[in-house]
């Protein structure tokens, strides 16, 4: 039997966009052994947006990411969903999946969400104040071009810089349209 061995390389990752998405990829790649540099181009952290629905499959990747929602939001029970002027859809009873799938249901404040997954992750690593202005391949990888004139070179650049993406313009990809539906979230 021969058994082959895999050298696992580090790879440099620029990550666009420390949001949400932003920065579980980030802890992700950071915990897997890569060196992860993530870029916002808000002046802090604070994030933009309302709440989020975490479901069974999201609260499962939060632990594995190390990330503890333990009293974040309020766990949810039903899911009611309507037409714009009220009409009744379906409710949903979320115990059943819940109790399937061994996971929570539950809406937390995006502040809150994002407040939990920086909880460890090293500060040194997220530079506020970048905007993209160019990015591009180069005979060593990538390169990210911030407004400043500052520039970031890497094995791979991730876009999670949101609905008005900077990185898909540049990539050349359609920009976001709506999809005509609206989330009103209460508890």
């Amino acid at each position: 039997m021969v058994l082959l061995s895999v050298e696992k390389h580090a790879l440099r990752i620029l990550v666009v966009g420390a949001g949400v998405g932003g920065i579980s990829i980030a802890r992700g790649l950071l915990r897997d052994g890569h060196d992860v540099t993530v870029f916002e181009q808000r002046p802090d952290m604070r994030p933009g947006g309302g709440a989020v629905t975490i479901w069974p499959n999201g609260s499962t990747v939060l632990e594995q990411l190390g990330v503890d929602m333990d009293g974040a939001g309020q766990l949810l029970y039903t899911v009611r969903i309507a037409t714009s002027t009220g009409r009744p859809l379906v409710n949903i009873a979320v115990t059943t999946l819940v109790d399937r799938l061994r996971g929570p249901v539950r809406m937390v404040p995006r502040r809150v969400l994002l407040d939990r997954l920086l909880e460890g992750f090293p500060a040194d690593r997220v530079h506020c104040n970048s905007r993209v202005a160019a990015a591009f391949n180069t005979p060593d990888g990538v390169r990210i071009q911030f407004e400043d004139g500052t520039c970031a070179d890497g094995d791979l650049v991730i876009g999670a810089d949101g609905l008005h993406s900077t990185l898909r313009h540049i990539a050349g990809g359609k920009p976001a349209k709506p999809t005509g539906w609206c989330s009103w979230q209460g508890l």
